[in-house]
């Protein structure tokens, strides 16, 4: 009998959507040196800290990625303490209260790594850079750098939970991508004169940057091994219009537009490719999300 593995991928600030008991969810996602260094603040939190005020704190304030760069150029003036251009991401705290990091893990799509003991202040902000070199001292050095062609960068409190995500998107020469304002969900792109590292982002409208349109993701509400099913394409950015295809070729506004289920047939003998990009006026499109969906023998 044959049965199909359908893969699924959606924002990491998306509430969970599940529509099928036998969906398999998986994602695939198509969509760097004089200047100045980061000291980290070497402060510990000290023993006598309120621990009921760090703890609700921290419960509905969680950590935040607010800022990153994946192609930090010497020009850029960002440099670390040899003296290097390396990648950076920028965490801040929205909370009352001091957070010790300790345990906390950042990941990129292939390695992890974990902070040691060190302290991000109350509304304040930390440089990490994703170096590759993976040290800690007056600087902290991740053991991976970000691709500049576009990878998730995720942060997980140090239980083991995902507290935050970036989708990764391609970036040029010394351009970011921040929040704005800082902890929030709407990320800006940034460019040399105006990306902020270790200090509140700026306005977006300071720096004519587009707001970016919401990755798609894909659904079904009526999957079933081995028969039809109509596939659900959706983003949270109201007024947005997705385009895709289905011979695994990237979307642009010439494809397909989207506008009811589409029908997959569940008599097919080889994989179907689909590809989904939105867009909205005014606003920068969102990354390609590919979806596959594939007979497996059973």
């Amino acid at each position: 009998m044959r049965l199909y593995s359908f893969l699924n991928l959606k924002g990491s600030r998306m509430a969970d959507k599940f529509f099928a008991t036998f969906i398999f969810i998986s994602f695939i996602i198509s969509c760097g040196s004089g200047g100045e260094s980061f000291s980290r603040n070497e402060e510990k939190l000290s023993n006598d800290l309120d621990s009921s005020s760090l703890s609700k704190s921290v419960e509905f304030l969680d950590i935040k990625i607010n800022e990153l760069m994946a192609s930090n150029a010497k020009s850029s003036g960002i440099l670390d303490e040899d003296g290097d251009s390396s990648d950076w991401i920028e965490l801040y705290n929205p909370g009352d209260e001091n957070v010790s990091l300790k345990g906390y893990i950042v990941s990129d799509s292939k390695n992890s790594w974990i902070f040691p003991e060190v302290l991000i202040s109350a509304k304040g902000f930390l440089i990490i850079f994703a170096s590759d070199k993976n040290r800690v001292g007056l600087e902290l050095h991740t053991n991976f750098k970000i691709s500049k062609e576009g990878e998730d960068i995720t942060l997980k409190n140090a239980e083991g939970i995902e507290i935050d995500k970036f989708q990764g998107r391609v970036m040029k020469e010394n351009e970011s991508y921040g929040c704005y304002p800082d902890g929030g969900d709407s990320w800006f792109l940034y460019n040399q004169t105006n990306f902020t590292p270790n200090q509140s982002n700026n306005s977006p409208e300071s720096n004519n940057s587009p707001e970016i349109v919401a990755i798609p993701f894909l659904s079904s509400e009526n999957y079933f091994p081995s028969q039809a099913f109509d596939l659900n394409i959706e983003t949270e950015t109201s007024g947005a219009e997705i385009y895709y295809t289905l011979d695994g070729s990237d979307p642009d506004l010439n494809s397909l537009k989207y506008k009811n289920p589409i029908n997959v047939a569940g008599s097919i003998n080889s994989a179907v490719v689909i590809k989904a990009k939105a867009y909205k006026s005014n606003w920068q499109s969102s990354r390609i999300v590919t979806q596959s969906v594939e007979p497996i023998e059973k």
